[in-house]
C-alpha cells in the first residue's frame, strides 16, 4: 500500500477526530485559574492531547498555554507548531461553525483550515512515519498553542519552560513555504472631534469589501470611502482633512511617507476601526513592513508626517519581520519535500504580509499542511 493510499484510508478517522476539535469554541475567553486564555482554549487543548494519547504519543500540557505530542529520540527537536484557538465566528455561515460538516470533497467548520485541521493532519503524518518503522535520530514535536490569534503568549510561555527547536515549520500559511514575513507596525490616529447640528441630520452610506489586513489592496475600506465622501460633500473638518491627507483610501502608506517596496513585496497600510469616545475620535492603522526594512528606518521615514495642526498619530509598536534567505537549508529542505510530493516546480517559496508562530519560535518557517479527504 502506498503512503497516499494509507492517508486516504485514514480519512474517516481524521475527519471524525477533527470534528471533536471543531465542536469546541476556542475563542479567547476570560482568564481563570489554570486557564490563561479562558475555558474554551483549555478545553480544546485537553481534547487535542487526548487524541494524541489515543494515537500512542507522549504528550505534555504546559500549563494550558500550549502542549505537545512527541515521538523519536535524540538531542535535536524538529518542531511543528500549530494553534487550536480560533477567531470570532461572525455571521453568514451556511453550516453550523461548531459542527464539522462534510459536503462532497469539502469539510466546513471553524478551524478546519486555520488551524485545527492542519494540526490534526500533522499529528497523523507523525503517526504514519512512526508506524512505518523508520528509525529517527531526532525527536519530532507537534506543539499545539492556544493564543496564536491574539498575541502568541502561548509561545512566549513555551520559550520560557521548554527546549529550543533545532528546526521546523508551522502549518499555518501557504504552499510551498514562506521564507519571510513582513514586520507589523501598529498606529493610532487621534483628534479632538466635535460636531453640532441643530436642524439637520447627516447620514452616510459606504459599502466596503472585506480583506485581510495583510492584503488590503484586495478590498475596499468603508471608513476611507466615508471620509472621502465627507470631503466631497463639503464636510471637511479637522479630522476629515487629517484622515484624507495621512491615510485616505490608498493602501501604500504614501500619506505617511511610507511608500516603499523591496524585491519581496510592498509596504501595505490598512485602517481598521474608527471610533469616537469621550470627545476623541481615533482610528487604528495596521501596517505590514517589507522584510528588508528595519524598525528605525521605518520611524525615520514617517517621523515628519505624524502630526500637524489637525491631528496626530502615535506609533504603538513595530514588530520585527522574519526572513530566511531563499537558499537557506531550512527553506530548501521544505521546498524540496513539497516538490517531491506534488511535482509542482512553478510555485516558489514566498514572502507574506501575515504573521505566524514562525516569529515566536526559533528556527522555523511557515508552510501549509493539507491532505484531501478523498483520493
Amino acid at each position: 500500500m502506498s503512503i497516499k493510499e494509507e492517508i486516504h484510508g485514514l480519512s474517516d478517522e481524521i475527519i471524525k477526530n477533527m470534528g471533536r476539535l471543531v465542536a469546541i469554541d476556542s475563542q479567547l475567553g476570560t482568564p481563570a485559574e489554570g486557564m490563561p486564555f479562558g475555558e474554551g482554549p483549555a478545553k480544546v487543548l485537553e481534547e487535542a492531547l487526548k487524541i494524541a494519547d489515543e494515537l500512542g504519543f507522549k504528550t505534555v500540557n504546559l500549563d494550558n498555554y500550549c502542549g505537545y505530542a512527541e515521538m523519536g529520540e535524540g538531542e535535536e527537536i524538529v518542531g511543528i507548531a500549530g494553534h487550536l484557538d480560533i477567531v470570532p465566528v461572525g455571521g453568514d455561515w451556511t453550516y453550523d461553525p461548531f459542527t464539522l460538516t462534510r459536503d462532497g470533497d469539502h469539510i466546513y467548520g471553524r478551524g478546519t483550515t486555520d488551524d485545527k485541521g492542519p494540526v490534526l493532519e500533522a499529528l497523523y503524518a507523525m503517526k504514519l512515519i512512526r508506524d512505518s518503522g523508520v528509525k529517527l535520530n531526532k525527536r519530532v514535536r507537534l506543539i499545539m498553542g492556544c493564543n496564536e490569534e491574539t498575541g502568541s503568549k502561548c509561545m512566549e510561555h513555551y520559550n520560557e519552560v521548554e527546549e529550543e527547536l533545532s528546526c521546523g515549520f508551522t502549518p499555518d500559511a501557504s504552499f510551498p513555504c514562506i521564507h519571510g514575513e513582513k514586520g507589523q507596525m501598529g498606529m493610532m490616529v487621534y483628534q479632538e472631534y466635535k460636531v453640532t447640528e441643530e436642524n439637520g441630520e447627516i447620514s452616510i452610506y459606504a459599502k466596503g469589501v472585506p480583506a485581510h489586513a495583510s492584503t488590503p489592496t484586495l478590498g475596499v475600506n468603508a471608513a476611507g470611502v466615508t471620509f472621502e465622501c465627507l470631503a466631497k460633500a463639503g464636510f471637511e473638518d479637522d479630522f476629515v482633512k487629517f484622515y484624507n491627507e495621512h491615510i485616505g483610501t490608498a493602501c501604500d502608506g504614501s500619506g505617511l511617507g511610507l511608500k516603499f517596496a523591496d524585491e519581496y513585496g510592498e509596504l501595505t497600510l490598512c485602517n481598521g476601526i474608527v471610533k469616537t469616545e469621550d470627545g476623541v475620535i481615533s482610528a487604528t492603522i495596521d501596517i505590514r513592513v517589507p522584510v528588508t526594512l528595519k524598525s528605525e528606518e521605518v520611524r525615520k521615514m514617517c517621523e515628519d508626517r505624524l502630526e500637524d495642526e489637525n491631528g496626530r498619530i502615535e506609533i504603538l509598536g513595530i514588530g520585527d519581520s522574519l526572513f530566511f534567505p531563499r537558499e537557506s537549508p531550512l527553506v530548501n529542505a521544505l521546498y524540496k519535500a513539497y516538490v517531491d510530493v506534488t511535482g509542482d516546480t512553478e510555485n516558489k517559496p514566498m514572502v507574506i504580509g501575515g504573521g505566524t508562530y514562525a516569529k515566536s519560535l526559533k528556527n522555523i518557517i511557515a508552510c501549509l499542511l493539507y491532505t484531501s479527504p478523498s483520493p
